[in-house]
């Protein structure tokens, strides 16, 4: 499952890119250069790529849908998965979130 809302890839590869939370068209930001992870960034490293980010990154909804997702990889128990997929998919569609969730763990 695709769960990203953000991809760097080599400039002029992908003339666009579907946000994987929500499946919106991200926004692209041609011809960057600079890092595009933490260990580059941390190691003053950098190098060219166009920068894609969901223009919904920051709704309440997008974040819970993103975070459901995360769990429901993580959790060992298939019937669990299944229902936080089914949640996500619920908050998806609708655009509302149902709880509040913390950015801080992103």
């Amino acid at each position: 499952m695709n769960n990203s809302d953000r991809a760097t890839p080599r400039p002029g590869e992908r003339e666009s890119i579907d946000c994987g939370v929500c499946g919106d068209a991200m926004e692209v930001r041609r011809d960057m250069h600079g890092p595009t992870g933490m260990a580059e960034a941390m190691g003053g490293g950098g190098h060219p790529h166009d920068s894609f980010r969901c223009p919904n990154i920051d709704e309440d909804w997008h974040v819970q849908v993103k975070r459901i997702r995360e769990a429901a990889e993580r959790t060992p128990s298939k019937r669990t998965e299944q229902a936080l997929l089914e949640e996500a998919a619920e908050i998806a569609a609708s655009r509302r979130a149902t709880k509040k969730v913390s950015r801080l763990d992103f």
